[in-house]
């Protein structure tokens, strides 16, 4: 089931045109949103709030005894829509979003042969359409100056008292600045990731930092074609005195406006780890992909097939999956009324293999 919270956060980034997608960091995301579903453990229940079009919050009740209370602040006002069920593979499949085309003034046409002939009444009502007219775009263009510098702000406080944040600023169209902290009460391990992501037409960086490890990283994505990315990573870290990387490709293709496929290989030579993935649209509300791990130093390997189906015109979706590593996982999400509803089954293979079955109810 999706974070209420992380929703809110996905529609604000697309509402002021935030590309989320086409960084190397999310280069598996596609893949991620299938084969990497939680199942839930035990019972929880989350009550959704939108205070006001600014203000959200959220609260979590876990058994046998966690819970949590969390808000999310952003600068600009939100038209939030109801959570669709597979709303988060289709933000993955769908469409980047393209550079609006330039606006240029529209030229009244002169004409000094043409008469207009208005009643009073007609006059009137013309005049006023035009101060609405006037008045709404004078309102947009006043949204469309604050969307670029907007900002976010999410948190969420547990039972134990350790407290976790999310603060996202934008600085430009294509700049933003993001950082998340975990802070316990009871010890001084903060831990924080500090992000600054900036982009043109075809580069797509991202500089990262992780103080719990003292890491530092950079990766880029550049857009070859229409359908075809390249990036890398590079990182460091201090605490252990190591030096890694990554390279991946993405090719992304939309046979129709509805319906995509995603291959993806990604490397890290120095680990010798290699792994392949494929994500494509196989029918209406249906979804499929496989992933396939392997290193050439140990020869371990692993292969993961999954489906996401959310019937037509249907209130329920599901998930499942095979992976020879973790074994098999169901998931089935609804919806009635206000609430929504998960419930989820995990098994390994083997007599000793974990299972996991829970429920999640969220009210909105």
């Amino acid at each position: 089931m999706i974070d209420f919270l992380k929703y809110c956060s996905q529609i604000f980034n697309k509402e002021t045109d935030w590309e989320e997608n086409n960084y190397y960091s999310t280069i598996c995301s596609a893949s991620q949103q299938i084969l990497d579903f939680k199942v839930p453990n035990g019972c929880s229940m989350s009550i959704e709030k939108s205070i006001s079009p600014n203000l959200k919050s959220n609260y979590i009740i876990s058994l046998p005894n966690k819970r949590s209370i969390g808000f999310l602040f952003t600068s600009l006002p939100q038209n939030l829509k109801p959570i669709h069920l597979g709303y988060e593979i289709e933000n993955v499949m769908r469409k980047e979003i393209s550079d609006p085309p330039p606006s240029y003034p529209i030229k009244p046409i002169k004409n000094e042969n043409i008469q207009t002939f208005q009643l009073p009444k007609q006059k009137e009502e013309e005049m006023k359409r035009l101060k609405e007219l006037e008045a709404k775009k004078k309102e947009n263009e006043e949204y469309e100056r604050k969307k670029y510098k907007s900002y976010l702000l999410c948190g969420r406080l547990h039972e134990d008292m350790h407290m976790e944040g999310f603060y996202s600023k934008r600085f430009k169209r294509n700049v933003l600045f993001a950082s998340t902290a975990v802070i316990p009460w009871y010890t001084n391990n903060t831990i924080v990731k500090n992000q600054l992501f900036f982009h043109n037409s075809k580069v797509y960086n991202e500089i990262n930092y992780l103080s719990d490890k003292n890491l530092f990283g950079y990766n880029s994505l550049i857009r070859l074609t229409k359908n075809w990315h390249v990036g890398g990573e590079l990182y460091a870290t201090k605490t252990g005195g190591g030096v890694g990387m990554s390279v991946g490709t993405r090719y992304k293709v939309h046979h129709t406006d509805n319906a995509a496929s995603i291959f993806t290989i990604v490397s890290n030579p120095i680990m010798g780890f290699v792994s392949s993935t494929y994500t494509s649209t196989i029918a209406k509300g249906m979804y499929m992909s496989t992933r396939y791990n392997f290193n050439i130093y140990s020869y371990e390997s692993d292969l993961a097939v999954g489906i996401e189906y959310n019937p037509e015109k249907s209130d329920q979706l599901i998930k499942a999956k095979i992976d020879l590593k973790d074994g098999i996982a169901i998931l089935l999400e609804g919806k009635f009324q206000r609430a929504r509803y998960n419930i989820g089954f995990l098994s390994g293979f083997g007599k000793t293999a974990k299972q996991q079955l829970g429920l999640e109810v969220a009210f909105s």
